[in-house]
């Protein structure tokens, strides 16, 4: 391998255009005069470069003249490094060489704004060339200096950008994290760790030679960049206690370090450094500076705050000025606030009331454990008795919250139990919803008798309305409850709340609505109300658009909806979530899909409880469990949500859903024994709810169907009015079911188009001003025939395809479309399907 010495002509200019444009000029022609001011901060190359064409000049026989000399020969050249440490006499002889014509004058210099002497040399220079300014290496650079020194294959962009980032893409610290590189080559380059350790420790060995090589006031500047404060003289004099000239000079001084970014940040792979050669102590003693400058200037920004509570620097009135900040922005950012607050503790004390606050931000951010460390710590700390009230209840709502997106709302129902109606104040109503949630009706009743001790705002008066219409909607009909929860829903205002809540009033009226059939109601007020920065609110909205999405048959905006939200929910959400996808799969017909799901959500099933909003997704396990003979795993659920629905006098608003979902996991276990209490229950609802005797007349048709008694006109009044309350697939599947169990082919047929109407109602789209889509001439089209054919013939996908002259992967898609369009539960449901429509009684056309 060839020394240092071979190499440098090659690679020390790699990346390098400006420098390596002027060595490549003057070696070609090293008898021409040039004039050239380099400038560059330590680091960046100068010396390099000056020692390159130094050895071109001498290999050409262009004398190298003393510039300080009584004469200086023509046809001779001056090269000069670190011009800025040269006396004024000595700066001045240089600016008359560089207006000389007939000498290569090349003077190298660190940028130094302040020096008035290398302004004036700079001017001398400006008179010839532009001053070549090295600065740091861009990316494409960087891979090519890489490239050129390691070979084309030694790195990866990866690698190289981390290397800059290390060295903030200064020459000289770039070269040394690559000399480091160059012994880690072969069988040993192997893990990332190792490498990244490798890069810090050259990185950091060439920085602490750089720091110790630095005056010891220049490092106190650099100490005061590491805090992300603009160097400025008056604020750095102010800090360090010299005048502002002189903190002019010590701003330009620590900028020529090469260990500033351009923005006057200090490099993150400096400060470990600054740390060994400075000291702790000494550092501290700087940022404590820093902090009382600022202050008595009234200058210190947010960000320098934040700057002085990561290190710590402790001190209450640095507390109280970041606990300001974030009360001044909790409201519209409470993710930040959390942050601010989190560093008010790091370098202060805060009060209970400040806690409370801090809890606040964190549980709307969605840090809920963090939310539930705070007010625990908070009680633990002090007795009810002295907690004022405010706080207290403040205290309880963000702990009730907590618990209810994580979907343990009986604890929620404890909390407001505990706090009474007497300290609940304007946030009664709240509780009150809570309670009824859980089924306790005279705790709720109690909360909504309450006084409050002011009036009341927009948000409590929605949730008083809302209150109302729940205690209302267990004896009223649903219309008169549903539009009571609309009104509340219009009394908030449009802003988001800067409460911590247990839910929203509209996913609750949309939860009311999705109970009632009401799906076009409950999207209204779910697209008025979706906000994608919230980070509960957002994903619990996305998830109810995502059910209606699914009852009303639009499956794959469902699921993209669904998989939208990603994973990292609340137990509430999550319980949601689980439903909605094996929902989505059950109605797809997809076994594997919904054994996948229901396995997926067992830890979820394990930790859930029954409550009033989260019956639809309960009904969903249920159905699935009974799809796959797993009945005994969700059996505590049900029983709890039975029992729930039974405190609360059975309402048909809410307890429909739940008896129409019994009938469906009744068909799938095929014990219809135990579809008659579901039937009877809908059957006495339907006197007084529309939407409970639409499932009740259908409840009845499943039976009859069950038991080869099903009656045409029943079944098809029944599947149509399914569809007129959102639930097209349910009727769908009743045709196709009845279909199968019909007495005559005559009946077998109508069935079987009154299933495929309502398959085409549910696949046509949400929008109503979409084109219409071509109808189909038959229940399947011309290709989906032919398919049918040889499918119900028992031929597999490889020779279907082959007689069909298409490949096995498009007869799967062909088959997975009739399957979706006869909305068959399974491949043998299909089968005898087609049959009874027709298909295999002669051979396809091919």
């Amino acid at each position: 391998m060839p020394g240092p010495h071979d190499l440098l002509p090659r690679y020390a200019l790699a990346g390098m255009p400006a420098a390596a444009d002027l060595y490549n000029r003057i070696s070609a022609e090293p008898t021409r005069p040039s004039c050239r001011l380099i400038v560059g901060v330590a680091g960046s190359g100068k010396s390099m470069l000056l020692t390159l064409i130094r050895e071109a000049l001498r290999g050409a026989d262009v004398p190298l003249a003393d510039p300080f000399a009584e004469s200086v020969p023509a046809g001779s050249a001056v090269i000069v490094d670190d011009a800025q440490d040269l006396s004024t006499e000595r700066l001045a002889a240089l600016e008359q060489l560089a207006r000389r014509t007939d000498l290569t004058v090349l003077v190298a210099v660190r940028p130094r704004s302040s020096d008035a002497r290398l302004s004036a040399l700079g001017r001398a220079f400006a008179d010839g060339q532009p001053h070549l300014v090295l600065a740091r290496l861009s990316r494409t650079q960087a891979t090519e200096r890489a490239r050129v020194r390691l070979g084309a294959d030694a790195l990866s962009p990866a690698l190289v950008e981390l290397i800059g980032r290390y060295s903030g893409g200064v020459v000289g610290t770039f070269d040394a994290a690559l000399a480091a590189l160059e012994d880690l080559t072969g069988t040993e380059l192997r893990s990332r760790a190792q490498v990244e350790a490798a890069l810090a420790d050259a990185v950091r060995s060439r920085i602490i030679q750089t720091l110790r090589a630095t005056p010891a006031d220049v490092r106190a500047a650099l100490v005061v960049a590491g805090l992300g404060v603009h160097l400025n003289a008056p604020e750095l004099a102010h800090t360090l206690g010299v005048d502002e000239d002189a903190a002019l000079v010590l701003i330009d001084r620590a900028r020529c370090t090469g260990l500033l970014t351009d923005t006057d940040g200090l490099l993150s792979a400096s400060a470990p450094a600054l740390t060994a050669v400075v000291g702790e102590s000494a550092i501290g003693t700087i940022q404590q500076r820093v902090l009382a400058a600022r202050l008595e200037l009234g200058t210190l920004s947010l960000a320098t705050a934040r700057a002085l509570a990561a290190v710590p620097v402790r001190d209450q009135r640095l507390a109280d000025h970041l606990t300001a900040a974030a009360d001044a922005i909790a409201a519209a950012d409470p993710a930040q606030a959390a942050e601010l607050y989190e560093a008010a503790l790091r370098t202060g004390t805060v009060d209970a009331a400040t806690s409370i606050r801090h809890a606040e931000s964190a549980g709307r951010s969605g840090n809920f454990d963090r939310a539930l460390q705070i007010i625990d710590s908070t009680w633990e700390g002090s007795s009810a008795e002295t907690i004022p009230t405010e706080d207290l209840r403040s205290a309880a709502r963000i702990s009730a919250s907590v618990a209810s997106c994580r979907g343990l709302t009986a604890r929620s129902a404890e909390l407001y139990g505990w706090l009474g109606p007497d300290r609940a104040g304007l946030d009664a109503p709240i509780g009150a919803v809570i309670l009824l949630a859980e089924g306790r009706i005279e705790q709720a009743q109690a909360m909504l008798h309450a006084r409050a001790d002011r009036p009341q705002t927009s948000l409590s008066a929605a949730w008083s309305q809302l209150a109302n219409a729940l205690l209302q909607s267990l004896t009223s009909p649903a219309a008169q409850s549903l539009g009571a929860m609309m009104r509340a829903v219009s009394m908030m205002s449009t802003g988001r709340s800067d409460r911590m809540l247990p839910d929203t009033v509209t996913a609750i009226a949309a939860t009311a609505a999705l109970h009632a059939g009401e799906l076009d109601r409950a999207e209204s007020l779910l697209r008025r109300a979706v906000r994608d920065d919230d980070p509960i609110a957002g994903p619990r909205h996305a998830l109810l658009l995502a059910w209606i999405a699914m009852l009303r048959g639009d499956l794959d905006a469902a699921q993209s909806q669904v998989d939208a939200v990603g994973p990292n929910l609340a137990q509430r959400d999550l319980l949601f979530a689980h439903g909605l996808r094996l929902g989505l799969a059950r109605r797809r017909g997809d076994l594997g899909a919904v054994t996948q799901a229901w396995q997926q959500a067992q830890d979820a099933v394990a930790e859930a409880r029954a409550d009033l909003f989260n019956l639809l997704p309960l009904g969903e396990l249920w159905v699935a469990a009974a799809r796959l003979r797993a009945v005994p795993r969700i059996l505590l659920l049900i029983d709890e949500a039975r029992n729930l629905l039974s405190r609360l006098g059975e309402p048909p608003l809410w307890s429909a859903a739940v008896h129409w979902y019994g009938v469906q996991a009744a068909i799938l276990s095929e014990r219809p024994e135990d579809l008659v209490p579901h039937a009877n229950s809908l059957s006495a609802a339907a006197e007084s709810d529309p939407y409970a005797a639409c499932l009740a007349d259908a409840g009845r048709a499943w039976m009859k169907v069950l038991t080869d008694q099903a009656d045409l006109a029943e079944v098809s009044a029944a599947a149509t009015g399914l569809e007129r309350v959102g639930l097209s697939w349910d009727g769908a599947r009743l045709a196709g079911e009845a279909a199968l169990h019909a007495g005559s082919t005559q009946d077998a047929t109508a069935l079987l188009q009154t299933a495929r109407s309502l398959t085409l109602a549910r696949t046509a789209g949400p929008s109503p001003d979409a084109p219409a889509k071509p109808a189909l001439s038959g229940p399947l089209t011309d290709r989906e025939g032919d398919v049918a054919n040889l499918l119900v013939l028992g031929m597999p996908y490889r020779e279907i395809g082959s007689r069909l002259f298409i490949s096995a992967k498009t007869v799967e898609h062909h088959v997975a479309r009739i399957r979706n369009r006869l909305g068959a539960q399974s491949r043998s449901e299909m089968l005898s399907m087609l049959r009874t429509m027709g298909y295999g009684a002669q051979p396809a056309a091919t």
